[in-house]
């Protein structure tokens, strides 16, 4: 058993990073492109069809009605027949006025991000990865799905990754061969057992679940894969009997058979928190406490992390002990302390009380286990349960907080969030320190190409497997590899790991560590209600859950109170109850009874009575209910190992019954029986809050409880507003629920649910912007005048044609000093803050501040003021969900804040005419003194993105309206001879023909 430690984020862990790391060139993988790219749209011969004048050169046309001259001669009705001028391209100009809207109609399909890279396709070698098919049928491609790792369907055991979860939801994905050729469509028709369940739609490779990215620097965007289509599966479709068949637009099709997937066991983890105060009162960590504190967003979020498909976070009230018992049965007071010695991993109440009487109490109390050794902290880890405490104990040395601390069904922490939790649950579900690391080689100890990465059904969000934040990490080695030169991945949770995603703040486990010992460890026995015996267990060769009897081990250390060899079946599985705990000495006849626990989850037993019989020695439990009805809990009459004198004891009790005291007594053999301790319980002036769960069919809603209302009041608050904008804290819960609209429309005021319905058409029309641009971006930086024209057409067709973007451009001052931006000779954008005499007004010191808070530079729009290492602000790509962009103008104060923290001048004076801008405690003094921005409320400002700068250029162009080209072509056709008859009516035919289609 692993139940200390003290790793962290060891030195000798990190790569050594290259001082040159190397120019990217990624490998082609153009072809699983093909489809994305909008080609028929975009070909420029096809706006020139209408400009073949075929019809008139037929011979059989009545061109005799033509002719209005009868004086012509006979021998030349042949000269018609003769269309030498309508075919010349010069001639017919006037046609090809309206071939703007066909050369630029507005595209249907997102267009990939050239610069973005596919993180799945490449191989560990930096290659083009090979794709394998495994479906059955005229369509090929390959199937993987994303849980908290992204697997195989089978095979995943050879490639030390786990299996896929059964009954948990999951994204299906599945890249086409290249033999595909060109895909404009594919459907995923779900059956279970030969029913068919459904038909989707998978989304197109441009709308992959976005990375968890939250890097800010100039390297490129990762995806996962750039190849691959995608839709969720629901947790009940994803179990024994599922096939899965894609077809595509060809009617092309392949399937997953049956047969062909492998599942694991649907475990369930229920985690228990709680406080304690060993003769001290209990630490109050209002940020570290952060699965006692806020179950619904940390529990969230770690079930994400592991292959389980159901966790309950479960809670206790804060226990203050002033009295305290050892195993050695001594019992400590608050004015005496503990006699030992204490420290973050030391001290006798740390082992005895807080783990052993508290830690594995609660989990035997769970099992209907009521007395044990308190020496011994043995369990039989029958369930995935698991306990969190947080224990400050007064030692002779001192005062202490424990931690960093777990193992075997228990946790000892300062914090329960970032890589400590993860860390040492780890070790509970059976991890060391750098696992599948092998003398100095760690490649299996850190993620790597074909280690998985997670995906987030919550957010909707992939989680990457990098070091998102790490810089400059070269080329890296075999044992360390870096993806493309360009980020190092992350490591695991046991080798000095870190959260590195933007929106979850625990550890990705590698699926070398997942696969190793952390599926295995939800292969136990599950609680459950539907079964005779309380109990269900997973049948690997049926892969089916099925009912199932667990048998109580042999003991030395645990009183298994069981008569027939079987554990008691919960009579009352997940409910509020109080946990009584303690301890005594059979021998000595000393106990205590603490305080009892108030917590939101337990079972309970009807747990057999003490034979108090007065030639019998005994010990038990008498439990007092409001209705003055009293029963017995028998305890462990002996002490439970020999090198212990006491024993510990463990009972839940239905808070709905109200028991309202109880006491502990012990007898010996034909002797009276002695009264050792007594405890009242209650009564309460505040109701329990209930357990959250997550997965299965309760699926989020516990956070969404908390989620939603936060949305209403963001969207309500801006009820008044022309542009509608959500934080990035808004934007993240939108995200999360915006799937299910009948949940929105429910959950949400009718007035909120109105302004939403706004900020989505906004969202839509930004969304058709940007996408047209981005297919005809080539040609907008070309800067044509059909093109702009278009653009123009386009922009007031989506009603955009008075929004200002640049609207409310004004410079930042600090006194005379002001904020500008130079070009480095790396052509990388630095903002700095310059004195007067460098000070010129140009486009480089003009700022805008939109609606969402953020600032921008008008020589660089794209570009937003942000905190960059340290406290130094300088410029990076505008982000919708960096929250460290947002700034507030304290117009009272002449200061630019976040929270308490103001623009400031570094070291607070120039150095050679300039000097850096940073962000300092806010203390009102002249160099936080600025001139104010007044927000833009500009769409295109809040919205555009990477497209922003082309976008302003573009609509500062002017438009080339149709009679501006008439003119034109006209002054450029009086130098050429005028068509003939027959070339004015092909002309007149091609030009309502082009009138038609526009």
């Amino acid at each position: 058993m692993l139940s200390a430690c003290g790793e962290g984020n060891d030195d000798n862990t990190q790569p050594a990073p290259s001082d040159k790391p190397p120019v990217v060139v990624p490998p082609d993988t153009s072809e699983p492109l093909t489809p994305l790219e909008p080609s028929t749209p975009i070909k420029p011969s096809e706006p020139l069809t209408p400009l073949e004048p075929s019809t008139p050169i037929k011979p059989s046309e009545p061109l005799t009605p033509l002719e209005p001259s009868t004086p012509i001669k006979p021998s030349e009705p042949l000269t018609p027949l003769e269309p030498s001028a309508p075919i010349k391209p010069s001639k017919p100009l006037t046609p090809l006025e309206p071939s703007t809207p066909i050369k630029y109609p507005e595209p249907q399909k997102d267009r990939a991000d050239y610069y973005q890279l596919g993180f799945f396709d490449y191989d560990g070698a930096g290659e083009t990865r090979e794709i394998r098919s495994d479906l059955l049928g005229s369509f090929q491609a390959m199937i993987q799905f994303g849980q908290n790792h992204t697997v195989d369907p089978q095979g995943n055991e050879a490639k030390n990754m786990p299996r896929l979860t059964a009954e948990k939801e999951a994204l299906l994905l599945v890249t086409p061969t290249l033999e595909m050729g060109a895909i404009n469509q594919l459907i995923a028709e779900i059956y279970q057992d030969g029913l068919l369940l459904r038909r989707v739609n998978l989304d197109d490779p441009t709308n992959i679940p976005p990375s968890d990215q939250n890097n800010s620097d100039d390297r490129p965007r990762v995806a996962y894969s750039k190849r691959a289509w995608s839709t969720k599966l629901n947790w009940n479709e994803v179990q024994s009997g599922l096939k899965i068949r894609i077809v595509d637009e060809q009617n092309r099709s392949g399937e997953l058979l049956e047969n062909k997937i492998d599942f694991a066991a649907p475990g369930e983890l229920v985690l228990t928190n709680i406080r304690l105060g060993l003769l001290s009162p209990v630490t109050v960590n209002n940020n570290g406490h952060y699965m006692l504190l806020q179950p619904e967003k940390a529990g969230a979020d770690y079930f994400q992390t592991i292959p389980a498909a159901k966790m309950t976070v479960a809670k206790y009230d804060d226990v203050v002990l002033d009295r305290v018992m050892v195993a050695n049965g001594t019992i400590y007071d608050t004015a005496s302390g503990s006699s030992s010695d204490g420290s973050v991993y030391r001290g006798d109440m740390r082992e005895n009380t807080g783990k052993s009487t508290f830690g594995v109490g609660i989990n035997l109390a769970n099992w209907g286990v009521t007395s044990a050794s308190m020496l011994s902290q043995e369990q039989p880890q029958l369930t995935q349960n698991v306990n969190a405490h947080h224990a400050r104990g007064k030692y002779a040395n001192g005062t202490f907080n424990h931690g960093l601390s777990g193992g075997n069904g228990m946790l000892t922490l300062i914090d329960s969030v970032g890589n400590e939790f993860s860390h040492e649950i780890g070790h509970h579900y059976g991890l060391g320190h750098y696992p599948g690391k092998v003398g100095d080689k760690k490649f299996w100890s850190e993620h790597h190409a074909d280690s998985g990465w997670g995906y987030m059904p919550l957010r909707n969000r992939m989680r990457g497997n990098f070091e998102w934040w790490r810089k400059d990490v070269g080329a890296g080695t075999e044992d360390s590899p870096t993806f493309l030169g360009q980020y190092s991945y992350g490591r695991d949770a046991m080798s000095g790991g870190s959260n590195n995603s933007d929106i979850s703040r625990y550890t990705h486990y590698t699926g070398y560590s997942t696969k190793a010992k952390i599926q295995p460890a939800f292969d136990r026995y599950m609680f459950a209600s539907d079964s005779p015996t309380g109990y269900k267990k997973w049948n690997s060769d049926l892969q089916r859950m099925q009912i199932a009897q667990p048998k109580v081990p042999r003991s030395n250390n645990v009183w298994y109170n069981s008569a027939d060899g079987n554990y008691l079946r919960p009579r009352l599985q997940g409910v509020p109850v109080y946990t009584i705990l303690g301890g005594y000495d059979p021998v000595t006849q000393k106990g205590i009874i603490y305080p009892a626990a108030r917590g939101n989850w337990g079972n309970v037993f009807d747990l057999p009575a003490a034979n108090t019989s007065a030639d019998v020695a005994s010990c038990w439990l008498t439990v007092t209910y409001s209705n003055n009805m009293v029963n017995n809990i028998a305890l462990a009459p002996h002490r439970m190992n020999g090198n212990s004198n006491a024993n510990k004891f463990h009972v839940n009790l239905a808070i709905s019954k109200n028991p309202n005291k109880v006491d502990l007594y012990c007898k010996k053999a034909n002797d009276a029986q002695v009264l050792l301790s007594s405890t009242a319980i209650g009564p309460y002036s505040d109701p329990i809050k209930p357990a959250v769960t997550f997965g299965k069919e309760h699926g989020f809603s516990a956070l969404r409880k908390i989620e939603l209302p936060l949305l209403e009041q963001q969207l309500i608050d801006q009820s008044a507003n022309s542009t509608i904008n959500l934080d990035a804290e808004g934007e993240l819960i939108y995200h999360s629920y915006k799937g299910d609209r009948d949940a929105l429309s429910q959950a949400l005021s009718p007035l909120a649910f109105q302004v939403l319905e706004r900020y989505e058409q906004q969202q839509q029309t930004m969304h058709r912007l940007n996408r047209w641009v981005d297919v005809y971006r080539d040609d907008l930086i070309d800067g044509g005048p059909e093109v702009i024209t278009a653009f123009h057409k386009f922009v007031n067709e989506l009603e955009l044609q008075d929004d200002q973007p640049l609207a409310n451009v004004s410079p930042l001052m600090n006194g005379n000093n002001c904020l500008k931006v130079e070009t480095l000779e790396d052509g990388k954008l630095n903002a700095f803050i310059s004195g007067p005499s460098a000070c010129t007004g140009d486009d480089s010191e003009q700022w805008i501040q939109d609606s969402k808070g953020r600032i921008h530079n008008k020589m660089a729009p794209d570009q937003c003021l942000m905190p960059q290492g340290g406290n130094v602000i300088n410029l990076a790509p505008c982000d919708d969900q960096a929250s460290s962009q947002v700034w507030q103008m304290d117009v009272s104060a002449n200061a630019i804040k976040q929270g308490n923290q103001c623009f400031d001048l570094e070291n607070g004076y120039m150095s050679n005419n300039r000097a850096r801008l940073i962000r300092y405690s806010c203390t009102g003094g002249g160099n936080q003194r600025w001139t104010m921005l007044t927000q833009n409320s500009s769409l295109i400002l809040s919205s555009a993105g990477k497209n922003l700068p082309l976008i302003v250029d573009s609509m500062q162009k002017q438009a080339v309206t149709t009679d501006t080209m008439q003119m034109q072509l006209a002054s450029a056709n009086s130098n050429h001879q005028q068509p003939s008859t027959l070339a004015k009516v092909s002309n007149a035919i091609s030009t309502w023909f082009y009138s038609l289609i526009s």
